[in-house]
């Protein structure tokens, strides 16, 4: 009887180091697409109570790999591994409550499940965990709950989920909203690489949010996602060389970063290259460099671009004079209701340059860009009225967009203005002003000298 002990520890070490030997090839059998062997060498241990043979069980069921997939056994082999502690089975548990697939849908339980494994430090369940609790799903919504499991999760995930967590900080909708909490997390993620955190931390710096504002610091970040090849990253620093803003103003610097994103078929860059060869800003000035930005940008569909493309065909800028074209691209831009584009179309039908003279066609136009407020417009469209071009003859209407026009301070708008009212009575004057400052209420205020002169900032010269 004294060998009894010796005899009983050696049969479990020879069953234990069976069962060890077992799981040690149905793993292997799985890793190397084995299925059929790893089912065959899972099942015997799992049927033992072993719990990683269970849960290698239901993995081999929920994935239908080795057998026909069966949700229902799946649940079941997992529930056994995790009733034993396994973590992975809790969360993979977890998530089949959570999605209802092969059990019906518990947030409660799926929470429940979660929360075992997010404490056994299972990454992915701790943020499944936050996300239910930002969401209130299976249990009562705490951003505060949230976010504590966001910060478990992320300090040990990598560098996209980091900037996810960021993300949500400066969301506020799971998590309370936290700049400074942002940032942290940003940092972290742009320190591994990761492009969209380092543009996310450039904005931070640029703007003072989370950080103390640092146009240099926030360069630095643009800079090194754009490097990687980051859109929004490209166009802020350019920008920020445009500005002078993070170092000094460097126009050269500026184009080549416009460049870059305008060369990646960026339609408003591409519009924006246009503006630096027209005005010569980086580059040496070239107005035929300058259309063919323009073009690039019109083609896209850049309702700015169209415009000025427009009047360089108008006025034979880097283009041979066309008033055909002027005509085409000032349409394309006036039907997307751009005020300056439906001005300058209106001239060339008043005139007929580039389509059949039709001065009633030339006062809807007008009409359409001064209703904007487009104070050249305004002055076109009072001076129709005054002359009965277009439209009948009525010196009220004509004194009202003559009104509007003169308070910008346009002399010839002022001028017309007085000749209109030499030929109108007092009670004339009044209706016609009344008019003029019911547009006004209308449109938030009398236009300024600051919107006459964005007004004619494109009109052809």
């Amino acid at each position: 009887m004294k060998y009894l002990p010796h005899l009983i520890a050696t049969l479990l070490l020879t069953v234990y180091t069976a069962a060890y030997g077992g799981l040690k090839e149905a793993n292997k059998a799985y890793k190397n697409g084995d299925y059929a062997l790893a089912l065959k060498e899972y099942g015997p241990l799992a049927a033992d109570g072993n719990a990683r043979a269970q849960f290698g069980l239901g993995k081999m069921y929920d994935e239908g790999k080795g057998a026909r997939q069966d949700l229902r056994l799946a649940v079941i082999w997992y529930r056994k591994a995790a009733e034993q502690g396994h973590a992975l089975a809790q969360f993979n548990l977890g998530q089949l409550y959570r999605d209802g697939r092969g059990i019906r849908k518990s947030p409660a339980e799926a929470a429940e499940w979660l929360r075992k494994s997010a404490l056994q430090g299972i990454v992915p369940a701790q943020f499944a965990l936050a996300r239910m609790y930002g969401k209130g799903q299976g249990v009562p919504r705490d951003p505060n709950e949230a976010a504590l499991w966001y910060r478990k999760a992320a300090e040990h995930a990598d560098a996209q989920e980091q900037f996810n967590l960021g993300q949500l900080y400066v969301q506020g909708k799971e998590v309370p909203r936290d700049y400074k909490e942002a940032a942290i997390w940003y940092r972290k993620s742009a320190d591994q690489g990761e492009v969209r955190a380092q543009y996310a931390l450039g904005d931070m710096y640029n703007g003072g949010r989370g950080v103390a504002q640092d146009y240099k610091e926030a360069a630095a970040w643009y800079r090194k996602a754009a490097e990687q090849g980051n859109a929004p990253a490209r166009r802020a620093l350019a920008a920020m060389y445009a500005s002078g803003h993070g170092g000094d103003k460097n126009s050269r610097e500026a184009a080549q970063w416009y460049r870059k994103e305008a060369e990646h078929g960026n339609a408003t860059m591409q519009a924006t290259m246009g503006n630096i060869y027209a005005e010569g800003k980086g580059v040496p000035r070239d107005e035929k460099k300058a259309a063919q930005w323009y073009r690039k940008a019109a083609e896209r569909g850049n309702v700015a671009a169209q415009l000025k493309l427009g009047v360089m065909y108008a006025n034979g800028q880097g283009v041979p004079q066309d008033y055909s074209a002027a005509v085409s691209w000032y349409r394309k831009a006036a039907e997307k209701g751009d005020p300056v584009a439906q001005n300058n179309l209106g001239v060339k039908y008043f005139n007929g340059q580039g389509t059949p003279q039709d001065h009633k066609e030339a006062a809807t136009w007008y009409r359409k860009a001064a209703e904007q407020g487009n104070a050249a417009a305004q002055l076109n469209l009072g001076l129709v009225y005054m002359q009965g071009e277009g439209v009948p003859v009525d010196l009220i209407q004509a004194h009202k967009w003559l009104n509007l026009a003169a308070a910008t301070g346009d002399k010839t708008a002022q001028q017309n203005r007085a000749v209109a009212e030499s030929k109108m009575t007092p009670l004339q004057i009044e209706m016609a002003q009344a008019l003029a400052q019911r547009w006004r209420d209308q449109h938030n205020g009398a236009a300024s000298p600051r919107a006459a002169q964005a007004a004619a900032q494109t009109v052809e010269e």
